[in-house]
């Protein structure tokens, strides 16, 4: 079976989407609040144990809090599934640890919808569930 140029194009965005996601822990383990909030869409939403956050406003204030923990987080099992040519929905086990001891600070999952603006892929939600 030869792939057609759709399904390449699947390969280069999956690509992309699993990358957006490295970076997002990357940032996070930084400390880098900005770097983070820009990973998402203009009209993101983020739910985290119950609680809300809408906009880059609202993850500026989710972040700023969650930061003090210094948390270090660590992606597993990351699978994405195609919507459209500009959507796409994922979810990945997400292993956090804390400070520079890397002491244990919980393990959840993450579900994400994706979204693709301007060219490039952001969240455009994320909702994460504690085990």
């Amino acid at each position: 079976m030869t792939p057609t140029a759709d399904d390449l194009r699947w390969l280069v965005d999956r690509s992309e989407i699993a990358n957006l996601a490295a970076t997002y822990c990357l940032r996070v383990a930084r400390g880098d609040i900005e770097g983070t909030v820009a990973l998402f869409s203009d009209d993101c939403a983020v739910e985290v144990l119950g609680h809300r956050y809408e906009g880059h406003d609202g993850l500026r204030q989710l972040y700023q809090n969650a930061f003090k923990a210094e948390p270090k987080p660590f992606l597993h099992n990351h699978a994405i599934e195609r919507i459209d040519a500009e959507r796409a929905r994922g979810s990945c086990v997400i292993e956090i640890r804390r400070g520079s001891a890397y002491e244990p600070g919980g393990v959840g999952r993450y579900d994400d919808a994706y979204v693709r603006r301007g060219g490039v892929w952001r969240f455009r939600s994320r909702t994460f569930a504690s085990y």
